[in-house]
């Protein structure tokens, strides 16, 4: 009997993830809004895939924890608002789970409750944090790292003024990076700066002229790995960082109520609301996806640096972002293996972990270029 898989969250990353598992596993797919689980629908039926679609709010934890009997395998694709409280209570009921909700809370607080829970929890599933981080962990595995850095986007294709950017998934989750202090490693010390912070300017061949700025992805890797310096930046077209640095120190971003005549109001939910007209993907509308990961260090004795560049674009066959197939096809190489049992281990696990291990490592890489997703890898050798 096909093992079963619950998806929560019907939006462009969880459709994917859907659509991805559905053709050797039985699916469904689970949102709040109806109006999601509509489009989804459409997106299942074009590809004539048999997906389940359920109408549930997953906050509310009697009738989640009833959907939860369900599945051999839950993946949380909801924003980042719920998705802590949603990723704790499926280990506390015994559920193996895939995150990709990049909360804000700390996932290593729930080791404990994993391990007692005996599930294998794999967090940050997703391209970055996800697939950096495993490419992070399977050089630390191998050499003496010295640095690694990330920078990491998702883009329209064409320009669209006045930001020049939309989103590809809740524009609350986008300002979070925005607004969340961006955590580095520095000599070995962990380092605090504003997100939206120390702008450069980085010309990329076949795309122009991008910049980069501080956000908060690189998470777990604070913690479990011993590198001396990572960082990890955002990529978006120049002049984005300016506007949302205006916006951010104006106080549009402050999630405080504030009075406006009788009504009080959250400022950060009136900007998310009128920047989602700004930022929403039109059908068809194209999106890329650019990584560029570097890692320095030392190797069979020798000095070595290895350039990771991954690029992705819109899917003109499946009319499916790139944003979406980065992250979706990422979360789902993952969920093969662990239904396949290739995945051992239990407790919560992350990226990087998964990524020490060669043949994981290299059956996800292989799976994402199975899809079309350019990965390039190369490497310098620097002699003594």
């Amino acid at each position: 009997m096909n093992k079963k898989v619950l998806v929560l969250g019907a939006g462009r990353v969880g459709t994917a993830i859907a659509l991805d598992l559905s053709d050797n596993y039985k699916v469904v797919v689970v949102d709040a809004h109806a109006e999601a689980l509509t489009e989804a629908r459409k997106v299942f039926k074009k590809a004539n895939r048999k997906v389940g679609v359920t109408l549930c709010d997953c906050t509310d934890i009697d009738s989640f924890k009833s959907l939860a009997k369900y599945p051999d395998l839950i993946i949380n694709a909801l924003p980042g608002a719920v998705g802590f409280f949603v990723l704790k209570n499926s280990i506390q009921w015994g559920k193996n789970i895939i995150d990709i909700s990049f909360a804000p809370e700390d996932p290593l607080t729930l080791k404990d409750v994993a391990k007692k829970a005996g599930v294998t929890a794999i967090v940050d599933c997703g391209i970055a944090p996800g697939l950096s981080n495993m490419i992070a962990g399977f050089h630390y595995g191998q050499m003496k790292m010295n640095s690694f850095s990330c920078r990491v986007g998702g883009l329209p294709k064409k320009k669209s003024p006045p930001f020049n950017y939309k989103a590809p998934f809740s524009p609350i989750d986008v300002l979070a990076e925005y607004i969340r202090p961006a955590r580095f490693m520095e000599q070995g010390r962990v380092v605090t700066k504003k997100a939206l912070s120390d702008i450069e300017n980085i010309v990329f061949e076949g795309i122009g002229e991008l910049e980069a700025f501080n956000t908060d992805g690189l998470r777990t890797l604070l913690k479990t790995l011993k590198v001396p310096f990572m960082w990890e930046k955002t990529l978006r077209y120049p002049g984005h960082a300016e506007q949302m640095k205006f916006l951010r120190n104006a106080g549009f971003f402050d999630s405080k109520s504030i009075k406006a005549g009788d009504t009080f109001f959250s400022p950060i939910e009136v900007t998310t609301r009128l920047l989602l007209s700004h930022w929403k993907y039109a059908p068809g509308e194209e999106d890329l996806t650019l990584m560029r990961i570097v890692v320095d260090g030392e190797e069979d004795s020798e000095k070595v640096l290895y350039t990771y560049t991954l690029y992705d674009e819109y899917d003109q066959k499946t009319k499916m972002s790139s944003m979406a197939r980065t992250t979706g096809f990422t979360c789902t190489a993952v969920a093969r293996l662990l239904l396949e049992g290739k995945i051992k281990q239990t407790g919560l696990v992350t990226p990087e972990e998964l990524g020490m291990d060669h043949q994981i490592f290299d059956e996800v890489v292989n799976y994402l270029r199975s899809k079309n997703i350019s990965l390039d890898i190369k490497k310098v050798t620097f002699k003594k």
